[in-house]
């Protein structure tokens, strides 16, 4: 399957929607696995949690605090908004 082709999902009436198994798959999510969601331009991103804590990570050193300390705490206070 070419995960680079669009696939239509469908909205359930709660607002839900499945991610089709072989995007999990490739993206290594699981049952209970954290998503990060971002709207970007007209688009709806996700990024699992551990991927965007290491993309964060490298993006944001020397803009949020030049400690991972402050990094880490930074990014800790942003998934606690998102609970």
């Amino acid at each position: 399957m070419n995960l680079t082709m669009p696939k239509i999902v469908r909205l359930s009436s709660k607002g839900q929607l499945v991610i089709p198994k072989s995007y999990r798959d490739a993206l290594g999510l699981t049952e209970g696995s954290e998503v990060v969601m971002m709207v970007r331009e007209a688009s709806i991103v996700l990024v699992s949690a551990r991927d965007f804590a290491k993309l964060s990570r490298g993006a944001a050193k020397g803009t949020w605090g030049n400690d991972q300390k402050q990094i880490d705490r930074l990014i800790d206070g942003e998934r606690r908004e998102w609970e």
